[in-house]
């Protein structure tokens, strides 16, 4: 019989082979994940999660894959307290300012899925809302089990969390995926609510970036759109 970690393994192994197959037409997947890879080594932050990023590139995302040299990707935890850190990930091309918090629950316990932050609103107030701020729907995206799991281990994410049933979405898999819709690379992300897997992502654009929303039902009495992520050019 095979354990779950074994199971685990198998899947990283056969989710790798089939990588293989589309990993040229990827068009971050070489040089962008090497950051995220890079962020998994430091030690001491498996039950961590993040909270916000800030991107900085001498290039946009297009270009980076491109003939532009780059210097070894270097990682420092420049602080690290009881429930908050930042970590550095940078060479001469990109620099990443990983802000992450500890989680205080344990993952079986479950995840917080809505906060003050997410400025929860019924359908009437979300349209009085984009309309107000003069944003519109521009993409919709979403993550399976099976992207998940790829991206978890192609990147070496031990996160618990990742790889639940109902597993929640990697913070930097959904902005790898807006990568894929929008080639600006310097900017901030702010992770407000958990994504959980086939969770449908709205992407509104207004002036100065995006936010990301989500119809959340499970409890019809409190059902609503929330605000899961937002970012700034």
């Amino acid at each position: 019989m095979v354990d779950k970690q074994g199971a685990s393994n198998i899947y990283c192994y056969s989710s790798f082979l089939e990588k293989e197959k589309r990993f040229i037409v990827h068009k971050n997947c070489g040089r962008i994940r090497n950051y995220f890879a890079a962020l998994s080594k430091p030690e001491g932050f498996e039950n961590w999660v993040i909270a916000k990023v800030e991107i900085k590139a001498a290039v946009t995302a297009d270009e980076l894959d491109s003939n532009v040299s780059s210097n070894e990707i270097n990682v420092q935890i420049k602080k690290k307290k009881k429930n908050y850190a930042l970590i550095i990930v940078e060479d001469n091309i990109v620099s990443f300012e990983v802000y992450l918090i500890r989680i205080m629950v344990h993952p079986k316990d479950g995840l917080n899925t809505s906060s003050s932050g997410s400025g929860k609103r019924n359908k009437a107030d979300f349209w009085q809302y984009l309309s107000d701020e003069n944003m519109f729907l521009d993409n919709t995206i979403s993550f399976n089990k099976d992207e998940i799991m790829e991206f978890v281990c192609d990147v070496g994410d031990s996160n618990p969390i990742h790889r639940t049933e109902n597993a929640v979405v990697p913070g930097l898999l959904m902005f790898d995926g807006l990568l894929e819709l929008y080639s600006v690379l310097s900017c901030e992300i702010k992770y407000i609510l958990p994504v959980f897997e086939g969770e449908k992502i709205e992407i509104y654009r207004k002036a100065d970036g995006l936010e990301a929303w989500i119809w959340r039902d499970a409890d019809k009495k409190d059902a609503g759109y929330v605000k899961v992520f937002e970012t700034k050019y």
